[in-house]
C-alpha cells in the first residue's frame, strides 16, 4: 500500500514537473533577455569634423576604419582617399590612435605617420588630401542607461526552482536505486552558484552565468540520465571550466597582458595538438583523445578557447597583413591537425570560426569566398578518399532507407523526438540512452525526450541569446578583441549547435559534435564555460562616455 502510495505521488510529481519545468524556462529567459539587454546610447567619445564643414563623425567605437570603401565606418567617398586608408583606435588608458593600413600617406599635424601616431585633442589628419580634426565627443543623454538596475534575484530563484525541480524528477525516476552523488552534485552545483552571484553582488551582466548555468543543469541532466557515474566527473569539469572563466575575467581586466599572452597561447595549442597527433587514442574513427593517468581529455575541444583568443589577439588592430598571415598560419596548422586526426566535424567548426574573425577584420567578402571555395574543394576530398566519412554521407537524407544500419541512430533520435512532444516524458525517462553517442552527439534527442520539444527550444534560444547580445554590445566595447571574441564565440557555438542537431535529425550529415554544455563530456564543458569569457567580457570591458 505504501509502495503504491509513493508510486503515485511520484507520477503525480513528473506530470507536473512536465508543465512547470518549459513554463519556468521561459520565464526565466525573458527575465535574462530583459535584464542583458537594457542598453542607453552608444557613448561618442569622439568627432571627426572635416575642415571643410562636410565632415561629421561621431566615433562611438573602439575601433573605427577610415576610408572609401562602404564597410568603413567613416567613409569619404573621394577618388584620392585609399578604399581603408587608416583605422583610428580608442582605448580609455592611452587615448586615440591612428594606424595607416592603405595607400594614402597619412598626416597627423602636418608631419607624416610613420605605422601609427597617438592622438591629441584637435590634431589636424590628413588623408588622401581630405583634412579633419578630432574634437570632443558630445555628451548624450544616458540617463537610461545610468538608472539603478534591479537586481536579478528572482531570476536566480527561478533557476534554482527549475534545478530542484530537475532533481526531484530523478529522484523519483531511480528510488532506491539512485546514485548518492546525482543529489550531491546538483546540490552542489545550486550552492555553488548562490555563492558565486552573492559574491558578485548580482552585478553586472551576471544574466549571462545564470544562462551558463541553466544549460549546465541539462548537462547534468543528461549525464544522471544516461550514465549516471559520470555526472560527478560532469560537475567537476563545469567546476573546473567556471575556475577558467573567472581566471579569464580578471586577465581580460589588463587588456596590455591578454596581448602579450598571444604567443604562448598559440604555442601552447600547437604543441598539444601535435602531442594528440602522435600519442593520441582513436575512437569512433577519429584519433581526437589523449590519456593522462586515468583521465581521458579532447584537446580539440580545449584548443576552441585558444584560437578565439590568438584569433582575436592577432588581430585586434585589424591593420597588420602580416598579423592576418600569422592567424591563416596557425588557423592551417590547427584545421590540418585536426584533418590528421580525422576530426572533421569540428575541423569545420574552426574553419568556420576563422572566417567570422577574418570577415569581422576585414570585410573581404572576395577573402571569405576564396577560402570557403577551397573548404570545398577539400570537402569533395575527403569524402571521396575517407571510407566512414562518405559512409556518412551515402546515408544523408535516406536515414529511414538504412534504419537498420547507418541510419540507426538518426531514425532512433528522430523517434525519440516525437515521443517526447512538446512537453517531454520527465527526466530520465527516455529510452533513447540505449543508443550509442545519445549523451554526446544525439543529445538533442535526450533533450527532446526527456524534457520535450519546449525545453530543447529554450536550450537554443540560449546560445541565441549570446550571439544576439555579442552583436549588441560590439560597438561599446573598449577594445576590438573583445568585439572579435565575443562574436567569434557565439558563432562558434551557433555552428556547433547546428551541426549537431540537423546532424542527428538527418538535416544535415552526422558529424559527431557535441552540443557546448548539455553533451556528456568534460572536455567539452570546460571549453565552453571558459569560452563564454569572451562573451561575459564584452559586456564587462565597454566604452564609458566623455562628458564634457
Amino acid at each position: 500500500m505504501l509502495d503504491q502510495f509513493f508510486q503515485l505521488i511520484s507520477n503525480t510529481f513528473v506530470l507536473g514537473a512536465r508543465f512547470v519545468v518549459p513554463a519556468l524556462s521561459i520565464l526565466f529567459l525573458l527575465l535574462c533577455v530583459k535584464g542583458l539587454f537594457k542598453f542607453g546610447k552608444r557613448p561618442c567619445v569622439g568627432r571627426l569634423v572635416g575642415t571643410d564643414g562636410q565632415l561629421d563623425y561621431d566615433i562611438t567605437a573602439a575601433e573605427s576604419t577610415v576610408g572609401r570603401s562602404k564597410i568603413c565606418d567613416v567613409r569619404i567617398n573621394i577618388g584620392s582617399v585609399s578604399r581603408r586608408g587608416a583605422v583610428i583606435t580608442y582605448n580609455e588608458e592611452y587615448g586615440f590612435k591612428i594606424t595607416v593600413t592603405g595607400s594614402n600617406e597619412v598626416f597627423v599635424n602636418d608631419v607624416p605617420v610613420d605605422g601609427f601616431a597617438y592622438l591629441e585633442m584637435n590634431d589636424r589628419i590628413r588623408i588622401g588630401g581630405v583634412e579633419f580634426r578630432l574634437l570632443p565627443g558630445v555628451s548624450r543623454d544616458i540617463e537610461s542607461s545610468r538608472r539603478v538596475k534591479k537586481k536579478p534575484v528572482g531570476t536566480a530563484l527561478l533557476l534554482t526552482a527549475i534545478q530542484v525541480i530537475i532533481l526531484l524528477e530523478l529522484l523519483f525516476h531511480y528510488q532506491v536505486d539512485i546514485a548518492a552523488q546525482i543529489p550531491v552534485v546538483f546540490l552542489a552545483l545550486i550552492a555553488g552558484e548562490w555563492l558565486y552571484f552573492l559574491f558578485r553582488r548580482f552585478r553586472g551582466n551576471i544574466q549571462i552565468e545564470m544562462i551558463g548555468f541553466y544549460l549546465t543543469t541539462f548537462g547534468l541532466a543528461v549525464a544522471a540520465s544516461s550514465l549516471p557515474e559520470s555526472v560527478l566527473k560532469q560537475f567537476v569539469s563545469a567546476a573546473l571550466g567556471m575556475i577558467v572563466f573567472i581566471i579569464s575575467g580578471l586577465l581580460f581586466k589588463n587588456i596590455d597582458l591578454t596581448m602579450k599572452l598571444r604567443p604562448f597561447v598559440a604555442g601552447g595549442a600547437v604543441l598539444l595538438l601535435l602531442y594528440n597527433i602522435f600519442f593520441g587514442i582513436q575512437l569512433n574513427g577519429a584519433k581526437n583523445w589523449i590519456a593522462i593517468g586515468t583521465i581521458t581529455i579532447q584537446p580539440s575541444e580545449l584548443i576552441k578557447y585558444a584560437f578565439i583568443f590568438v584569433g582575436a589577439a592577432t588581430l585586434e588592430r585589424l591593420i597588420s597583413k602580416k598579423n592576418s598571415l600569422f592567424f591563416i598560419g596557425f588557423s592551417a596548422i590547427c584545421g590540418g591537425a585536426l584533418c590528421l586526426m580525422r576530426d572533421f566535424g569540428t575541423a569545420l567548426i574552426y574553419f568556420a570560426t576563422m572566417l567570422i574573425i577574418l570577415y569581422m577584420c576585414s570585410g573581404d567578402v572576395k577573402l571569405i569566398a576564396g577560402f570557403t571555395a577551397l573548404a570545398a574543394v577539400a570537402a569533395v576530398v575527403i569524402i571521396r578518399f575517407v571510407p566512414y566519412v562518405a559512409n556518412r554521407f551515402s546515408a544523408y537524407r535516406h536515414a529511414w532507407d538504412f534504419a537498420a544500419d547507418k541510419g540507426y541512430q538518426q531514425t532512433r533520435t528522430m523517434m525519440a523526438i516525437g515521443s517526447g512532444g512538446f512537453f517531454g516524458m520527465g527526466a530520465g525517462e527516455g529510452n533513447l540512452d540505449t543508443v550509442a553517442a545519445a549523451d554526446t552527439d544525439l543529445v538533442f534527442g535526450i533533450l527532446c525526450e526527456e524534457f520535450g520539444l519546449i525545453c530543447a527550444l529554450c536550450v537554443i534560444s540560449c546560445f541565441v541569446i549570446f550571439a544576439i547580445y555579442a552583436l549588441r554590445c560590439t560597438p561599446r566595447t573598449n577594445s576590438a578583441f573583445f568585439s572579435i571574441a565575443a562574436c567569434a564565440t557565439a558563432g562558434l557555438f551557433l555552428v556547433q549547435i547546428s551541426l549537431n542537431i540537423f546532424g542527428s535529425t538527418d538535416l544535415l550529415p552526422l558529424t559527431g559534435v557535441t552540443m557546448p554544455f548539455v553533451s556528456n563530456g568534460g572536455s567539452s564543458m570546460v571549453a565552453s564555460w571558459a569560452l563564454l569569457s569572451f562573451i561575459k567580457a564584452v559586456g564587462d570591458r565597454t566604452l564609458k562616455e566623455e562628458t564634457q
